[in-house]
């Protein structure tokens, strides 16, 4: 077993010294580290501008929120002011005096 291991052992000796380094690996390894490093600063600019057209969007849509939210307010007000002014008869009588009329008698299932 030894001999055998000694063989082997000459045999992947030989290999290895006629092996050359392919040296041109270091050159397209350096190639593509620029590659990455460019790319890796147009992701940055990116990003960083995403979040500021994130943010731009957010306080446009609480804006927006905010400026609705207020005529709202103020139009359920005005309506509540004015309900407030009539009396109470006023409102009756109309609701009284806008009911359909009935075209003649009608079971309950052909209203």
């Amino acid at each position: 077993m030894s001999r055998q291991f000694a063989r082997n052992s000459n045999i992947l000796k030989a290999k290895i010294d006629n092996v050359l380094p392919n040296l041109n690996v270091l050159e397209e390894y350096s190639e593509c580290l620029g590659k990455v490093e460019l790319r890796q600063k147009d992701l940055d600019e990116i990003t960083v501008l995403l979040f500021e057209r994130k943010e731009e969007y957010f306080l446009l849509r609480n804006r927006r929120l905010n400026e609705f939210m207020h005529g709202f307010n103020l139009i359920s007000r005005k309506l509540k002011e004015m309900y407030q002014i009539w009396p109470p008869f006023v409102m009756a009588s109309f609701l009284a005096l806008s009911r359909r009329k009935r075209a003649g008698k009608r079971s309950g299932g052909e209203k």
